[in-house]
């Protein structure tokens, strides 16, 4: 199985690496024993082929490269480490025995496996079925490294052909001691690191790691001398797949204003580096900047053609059609743009659906041109990722914004499942309920406020009942009923902040004031008992309020109050005078 995406557990895997395995040791300090150091591990990679079909002949070459080089090269010096050791770390780390990792996965399995220099070989069938592969041999920390080309003869078996490629890498390990010495002494005794990369390259011709330290020698003394973008290049002659020496020309080039250059040097490293949405985002910056916004695109085609079932290139158009997109202010061609990076991740998707991670969902989503295509996502998101909060609050989005209220419940029932303590889903729907005028449902989820709420969420659903009061008294005809049930469920809430509790004893008077004038004629009028007694009740139910909003900090309220307040005890004075009248034994 071709394995694009590494487990997080890979990550912190070290742990799981041995000390004595993982220092690989030599020697031991014992009384007066000198210490030796111990041999640098070596993590071969099963190369990774171009076609799944390809994968039984993958880990044969990977087992006969390992075997070969660590015959060749193992000793004092250097410790390979063993097919049987990598698989081990595969079953803890729950992967399969002899898993293919993609270049930059399997890079960190060599670092999760304490791996100081990563093998890691790339293979693709030509028309005739023979093998061709790419090998780059390169430090885990280092920037640069060398790679080789290698071809499988007619007639050689795939472990014939996996000995041949480790025959050819082993010089490269005979000259890495001295380019480390140059990167070590870089800071320090340049003159010695440069000793160093020299001697490195009598035995390797172009030797990547070694050009690149010279050209960082080169470029202190001159910033864009002719030594330093030479040694640069010849770095990229050894290792064509180092970023750092592409991008330390393109310095080069940028500084002498040489735009071509610098344009083709950002092609280069997106070429190298597809899916690295940060640089894509980079190259399109510096695409736009020397008037060439084609020149992404002008890869993906190209690559594209070469290898039509690679998932990267899509997903670089895509990058680099939203980034294209963000920075776009005219709107009309941001919505061209958008359309390209949405097909293009729609592509990816269909040739690799596996590569639908938490990094590519959240893309897809942001270019989607509408509701319809986000909500499709967001649901294979949740469905692929059924605990993470994010696709759920982008489904409770969409159902809220198109007043689809029942879906926005039902979205929110699960997000308090996953995260009760997270109450901006409860914000969210309290607010799309208020809207739809679903008053009783609103002041229901106060219940999960009061449980699960903090104070800061508390306030804030009290807040918007609130608000919603103010709205209803400013309707035409004014709604008092519905300022008055809500100001009487702000009061049963109690929020922390007593502002909203007065607001909400405010909002009951509000709502009665008019019925207290109506009230009072109709007590004398109808010389009834029952109004009058009717009338007693709502002057019971309307002075508390009173005596809060009345003794409010807010001087608007508490004058407010202590008006109508005059009048209710007037009124109040007045009943039993009404009752001796009209409710006669």
């Amino acid at each position: 199985m071709l394995q694009q995406a590494i487990s997080v557990l890979i990550l912190s895997a070290a742990a799981a690496v041995s000390p004595v395995s993982a220092q690989g040791v030599r020697g031991t300090i014992s009384g007066n024993a000198p210490y030796v150091a111990p041999a640098t591990r070596v993590l071969v990679a099963t190369p990774y082929p171009s076609s799944g079909a390809d994968s039984t002949s993958a880990v044969i070459i990977g087992s006969a490269v390992r075997d070969k080089l660590a015959s060749k090269i193992g000793g004092d010096d250097w410790l390979v480490i063993t097919r049987r050791e990598m698989n081990t770390n595969f079953q803890t780390w729950g992967y399969s025995p002899d898993q293919l990792f993609s270049p930059e996965s399997a890079r960190q399995v060599a670092s999760a496996m304490l791996a100081r220099v990563f093998v890691m070989t790339t293979t693709s069938k030509g028309p005739g079925g023979l093998f061709t592969a790419s090998i780059r041999v390169t430090g885990i920390a280092d920037d640069a490294g060398q790679v080789v080309q290698a071809t499988q003869l007619a007639g050689q078996t795939a472990a014939d052909f996996g000995s041949r490629i480790a025959e050819q890498v082993t010089i490269i390990f005979k000259a890495y001691p001295d380019a480390k010495n140059c990167k070590d002494n870089l800071a320090a005794n340049k003159s010695k690191a440069a000793d160093g990369a020299n001697k490195a390259l009598r035995v390797v011709p172009n030797y990547g790691f070694a050009e690149y330290c010279l050209g960082l020698i080169e470029q202190a003394k001159d910033s864009v001398g002719s030594e330093a973008t030479r040694h640069f290049k010849n770095a990229i002659i050894g290792d064509p797949f180092s970023l750092k020496a592409f991008n330390q020309l393109a310095i080069i080039h940028q500084k002498k204003h040489d735009s071509t250059a610098v344009v083709a040097d950002y092609q280069q490293m997106i070429t190298i580096a597809p899916t690295n949405r940060l640089l894509a985002e980079e190259a399109v910056k510096i695409f736009k900047q020397y008037n060439r916004p084609d020149a992404a695109e002008q890869v993906v085609v190209a690559q594209m053609k070469l290898d039509p079932t690679s998932p990267d290139w899509p997903d670089l158009l895509g990058n680099a059609c939203a980034a294209s997109a963000a920075g776009e202010p005219d709107s009309a061609k941001a919505r061209v743009k958008f359309a390209c990076a949405y097909t293009a991740f729609v592509q990816e998707y269909t040739l690799d659906a596996t590569r639908a991670d938490t990094n590519f969902f959240p893309k897809i989503v942001y270019v989607a041109g509408n509701s319809a295509d986000s909500l499709l996502w967001a649901k294979r998101w949740a469905a692929k990722y059924p605990s993470s909060t994010d696709p759920y609050k982008l489904e409770l989005s969409i159902y809220s914004d198109a007043g689809q209220v029942d879906s926005a419940l039902t979205i929110v029932d699960v997000l308090n499942r996953i995260d009760p303590t997270d109450s901006r889903p409860a914000l969210a729907i309290e607010i799309a309920l208020l809207k739809a005028n679903r008053v009783d449902e609103a002041i229901k989820l106060g219940a999960f406020f009061q449980k699960n709420g903090d104070e800061t969420s508390k306030n804030q659903y009290a807040g918007l009942l609130v608000s919603f009061a103010d709205s209803a008294t400013k309707r035409t005809p004014s709604d008092d009923s519905t300022a008055v049930h809500l100001g009487q469920a702000v009061v049963a809430f109690n929020p922390p902040n007593k502002l909203y509790f007065e607001f909400g004893h405010y909002f009951i008077v509000r709502g009665l004031q008019n019925g207290l004038v109506v009230m009072s004629a109709a007590a004398r009028a109808d010389k009834s008992c029952t109004t009058v007694k009717r009338y007693s009740a709502f002057l019971d139910m309307l002075e508390p309020s009173l005596v809060v909003i009345s003794a409010s900090s807010n001087s608007g309220i508490a004058q407010y109050g202590a008006g109508i307040m005059t009048s209710v005890r007037s009124e109040r004075k007045a009943i039993p005078q009404l009752q001796g009248v009209f409710c006669k034994p």
